[in-house]
């Protein structure tokens, strides 16, 4: 039963949508009262059909018909049309299920155009035709205008199904996910570019209205958002630029605007529709990329697994080489046929691309033309030997050997060797493949790893050098590399690591190598230090920013490169490498030991730190040592004072060290680079957490002080003084009321210092936009228990208050009311002083009125036995 009134909602909730949106458009009708260029109900029954199923139609049936009875239709008239609508939906939803995978039409290209055929073509058509036949039959049109009409019934509906139909697909189908905040920026912009364009084309912002070409402004936001969200972007935007558009070109604007309204209208809805289909190709092709590349990377992990197959495969092709023969000349891989006596037969079209000869050049030559020595020599008698005795070595086998080039070029390739018999004659077949990119990429690959390796397994630079060095010299084929690092003192780059072939001899320019230094922008190292960036030399010979020419000539050195080690912005050194070879620059290796070279960078900054913490540990080893022999010596190694210090120092010292690399990164940058702000934000926690130490060390603190005669109202005005200028900034009023007779009191006054300062600041914390603070101070004749003299003190404020909740736990340690600040330890901490000079400390406020704070000590002469020497404070530790 409950289904069954969630579906009677249902379709009453799309009838009446279906209703408002039908009067919408029948609102912009020009032509007919019963036929427009605007109709969004088309979009809105194929959306519901496709999401919902069939079950919806009769919302469909009955929305048409209240809509074209409301348009002064007869009950005939406005049945047919209903009829129509609802056929045109139906049909359509099914014809996309069918031939465009139903809601998934938008995944794919390919069904996007089938979608744009049987839904935005061929439904559409039903019901145009079936509406103007229904209209000249009830009277209420002439068969003269029959074309008039159903092409502009006909391409209003289209326009809907292409353009409302997909938008609520995708978005109902599945919503956008939420967006990070750089995203939604994009995403706005985007849609904020295609208004901003429309307005421009279609608004009437650009004093133009009949330049055509002025429309394929449009164009570029709706790719763009294609491009970069997907189907949602393409929808929305066509979405966008659609309402603008014809908002526009009814208002008499943009390029369509014509002397007839509903011509506009048609030329305008039939330039979106287009637009629209071609987005939503584009959204549909990127999708599909993208989810090829999944595909693809999934697949990667496979490849090592698979490697095994794929040898078998090839041996299957090799094997079958004579049975492809009329496929060879379209085949990637190069085919050469040689018979028994070694002269080429077949020469396909990827031969002729992999070697630069003709196959007329070399068919009837020997094959040994195409191989470098030693394999030109050795294959003659290998073949003579193989047709003796059979015995094989490549045949039915695949190995990689060197190729030889018309040009003298060697290079490697894939070679697998077959052997057919056709009647009495021997047939050998080669299938070749050009592995120059493949092994290129392979050695670049195995350099990565092998650097990340060495970064991984060495605890020292120089331990790190050499391995990269050679590795880089290996994969890459390179005879000679350098490391160079910045020496702080001389402010130049200085030689401290090099590696060479074995079988090469690069001693003087290695030697010169060590005992030079290069300022920035001087040589090779010094112009990589300079710019910071990769750079290529073709030949040293010839490069005028070289000094070591000379010497790297004398050794046949010629090609080079080189590159920075970088963390961020800074160079921290260079490397560079050589070979005998003349070498044109490599964009993609350059841009891969760009990155090794940040990786490198990062381990020097690695190297750096552990050294920072090396030391860091061991002079807290030695201050826990100390401190334990002081703890020993004392007697008080359960004190719980002793250990909150010594565990606030421990984590000081670290401390120290993040807020000391912090503020020397933040020195190296500018304030507009994205990483200043979070630099920032390190360095203010980091004093932070600092002034909690500092916090917690004052609590931990014993109070044994240095009681002697103060004077109260010296006391005060020194600490007034400490405050000036935050009383000045906040705009604070100090009273002071102290009496010139007021007696001294017999304490320490550092702490008492300590007392007014945390008053004073949390007085000027509760004033943040100024007020009076009022400071008093009077003597009584005696306490209030009848005891001894006492001076009252009162601290008192305008400022915000306290809670009554809070008044109850003001002195509890570790609790505050300055939310999400301190640790709340002031109060405690002046508590406890005002309780070690036998003194009370009370408070009262009400929110809104300010807080007083009262002190009440005793007024007493100092005794002579009193006199004794000051008690060892704690150990004070290092911020």
């Amino acid at each position: 039963m409950l289904a069954y009134f969630r579906y009677l909602a249902t379709i009453a909730v799309l009838t009446a949508i279906y209703f408002f949106a039908g009067k919408f458009g029948l609102s912009l009708a020009l032509v007919h009262p019963s036929a427009t260029t605007v109709w969004p109900a088309t979009g809105i029954a194929l959306a519901a059909v496709l999401l919902m199923g069939y079950r919806v139609w009769p919302a469909i049936l009955v929305g048409a018909f209240l809509v074209n009875m409301d348009n002064r239709g007869t009950i005939a008239t406005s049945a047919g049309i209903a009829v129509g609508n609802t056929l045109e939906a139906v049909m359509g939803a099914w014809l996309v299920a069918r031939f465009a995978q139903g809601q998934a039409a938008f995944d794919q290209a390919r069904n996007i155009f089938s979608f744009v055929v049987f839904a935005g073509l061929l439904s559409t058509a039903v019901s145009a035709t079936v509406g103007v036949t229904t209209l000249i039959f009830g009277g209420l049109a002439r068969w003269e205008d029959f074309i008039p009409i159903w092409l502009t019934w006909w391409l209003g509906d289209m326009a809907s199904d292409l353009i409302l139909a997909p938008l609520l697909i995708v978005w109902i189908r599945q919503p956008l996910p939420r967006l990070e905040p750089k995203r939604a920026l994009e995403a706005t912009f985007l849609a904020l570019l295609a208004f901003t364009v429309s307005q421009f084309v279609f608004g009437g912002w650009l004093p133009v209205y009949a330049n055509y070409s002025l429309t394929f402004l449009c164009i570029p936001p709706l790719l763009l958002a294609g491009y970069r969200f997907g189907r949602h972007g393409a929808t929305a935007t066509a979405f966008i630029v659609s309402a603008t558009a014809i908002w526009g070109t009814l208002q008499g604007f943009g390029p369509f605007a014509a002397a007839d309204p509903n011509e506009s209208l048609i030329l305008l809805q039939a330039f979106m529709g287009t637009i629209t289909v071609t987005a939503l190709v584009l959204a549909a092709v990127v999708a599909e990329r993208r989810r090829e590349e999944l595909v693809l990377r999934d697949r990667m992990d496979q490849l090592q697994s698979l490697f095994a197959e794929r040898s078998r495969a090839q041996e299957a092709l090799r094997e079958s080489a004579g049975r492809l023969a009329a496929i060879v000349d379209t085949a990637v891989d190069g085919i050469i046929t040689i018979d028994e006596a070694g002269k080429i037969g077949t020469f396909n079209s990827a031969a002729e691309r992999i070697f630069g000869y003709n196959s007329a050049e070399v068919i009837g030559r020997n094959v040994n033309t195409l191989m470098p020595e030693p394999y030109r020599s050795e294959h003659d008698s290998y073949l003579s030997r193989y047709l003796f005795t059979g015995e094989r070595r490549i045949i039915g086998t695949g190995r990689e050997v060197k190729g030889l080039r018309k040009d003298g070029t060697i290079f490697p390739l894939e070679l697998a060797v077959s052997e057919t018999l056709l009647g009495n004659r021997r047939i050998f077949t080669g299938i070749i493949r050009d592995i120059t990119d493949r092994n290129r990429l392979r050695s670049r690959l195995a350099a990565q790893y092998a650097v990340t390796r060495a970064l991984a397994e060495s605890r020292t630079l120089p331990e790190a050098s050499v391995r990269i060095l050679q590795t880089i010299c290996e994969t890459l084929e390179w005879e000679f590399g350098a490391l160079w690092t910045v020496d702080p003192e001389l402010k130049a780059l200085r030689c401290i690591e090099t590696w060479r072939v074995p079988s090469k001899d690069f001693s003087e320019f290695e030697a010169i190598s060590r005992r030079r230094t290069f300022l920035p922008g001087i040589g090779l190292p010094g112009r990589i230090w300079e710019t910071g960036e990769p750079a290529w030399i073709l030949d040293v010979a010839k490069d005028n920013n070289f000094p070591r020419a000379p010497f790297a000539v004398r050794e046949n050195l010629h090609g080079a490169f080189g590159f920075p080690l970088r963390l961020g912005r800074e160079v921290l050194g260079v490397m560079e490498f050589f070979s005998h070879e003349i070498r044109s620059p490599d964009e993609e290796l350059l841009k891969m030991v760009e990155a090794i070279g940040s990786e490198i960078g990062q381990f020097i900054e690695r190297l750096r730190a552990e050294e920072a913490l090396r030391e860091s540990e061991r002079k807290l080893r030695e201050q826990a040592e100390e401190l334990e022999r002081q703890l020993i010596a004392s007697g008080r190694l359960v004190s719980l004072g002793e250990i909150t210090a010594s565990m606030a120092h421990e984590f000081n010292n670290p401390l120290g060290i993040i807020l000391g690399f912090t503020q020397e990164m933040l020195s190296e940058i500018e304030s507009s680079n994205p990483n200043y702000r979070w630099l920032k934000i390190i360095e203010e926690e980091s004093k932070r957490c600092r002034k909690i130490i500092r916090d917690l060390l004052d609590y931990a603190r014993p109070l044994g002080g240095e009681p002697r005669l103060t004077d109260l109202e010296e006391l005060v005005d020194k600490t007034a003084d400490l405050i000036q200028n935050r009383l000045y900034q906040q705009n604070v009023n100090l009273v002071k009321e102290i009496p010139s007779d007021l007696p001294q009191i017999h304490a320490d006054p550092q702490q008492l210092e300590q007392v007014f300062i945390n008053l004073f600041l949390n007085a000027l914390d509760a004033m943040a936009q100024g007020g009076t603070l009022t400071v008093k101070a009077a003597a009584t004749s005696e306490s209030q228990d009848g005891g001894k003299r006492e001076a009252t003190i009162t601290v008192a404020d305008t400022g915000m208050g306290i809670d009554i909740e809070d008044m109850r736990q003001i002195f509890r340690p570790f609790f505050t009311s300055k939310k999400g600040r301190g640790l709340g330890l002031g109060l405690s901490v002046c508590e406890r002083i005002i309780k070690n000079h036998r003194g009370t400390i009370e408070v009262e406020s009400r929110p809104g009125q300010g807080a007083t704070f009262t002190i009440r000590l005793p007024v007493q002469e100092p005794a002579a036995e009193e006199k004794s020497p000051r008690k060892k404070q704690s150990p004070e530790f290092a911020d």
